[in-house]
């Protein structure tokens, strides 16, 4: 019982210090799977279609990544822009791009202040609960 009562505190300061972001992309069925591990943990998510990200939510999740935008854009999905075209953008302008285009990012993304997932794992989605709730459950 005492466990409980501490996971239930713990629980209460995930959502209140760390808000979990989950960007997610309609036409893909691994985004109720992400949602859906959160909600039975009892942990709220804000969910955000990824139609909707901002310029500044992008920017966090590249500062998150690993290999910067090799890391979130969909492999093969930048048709109808010659190689040229996508190669020559400076930074900002293939930002404005993406934002525009928002189909060429892989979903679901989840973000936090610190972590970033891109798609679901059933393994490493679990990085966004603290170790404390991590060895209860």
């Amino acid at each position: 019982m005492n466990t409980h009562i501490k996971k239930n505190k713990y629980k209460l300061q995930i959502n209140r210090y760390n808000i979990i972001t989950l960007f997610y992309d309609k036409t893909d069925l691994t985004n109720k799977k992400a949602a859906s591990w959160f909600t039975s943990r009892g942990i709220e998510v804000h969910l955000k279609n990824i139609r909707y990200i901002s310029k500044q939510e992008l920017l966090h999740i590249l500062k998150l990544s690993d290999q910067g935008f090799m890391d979130i854009v969909k492999k093969g999905t930048i048709s109808g822009e010659s190689d040229d075209t996508i190669y020559n953008m400076t930074f900002d302008e293939y930002i404005n791009y993406i934002i525009g285009n928002p189909e060429l990012l892989k979903s679901p993304i989840i973000i936090d202040d610190s972590k970033l997932l891109i798609g679901f794992n059933s393994d490493n989605i679990r990085q966004f609960l603290p170790s404390f709730y991590r060895k209860l459950g």
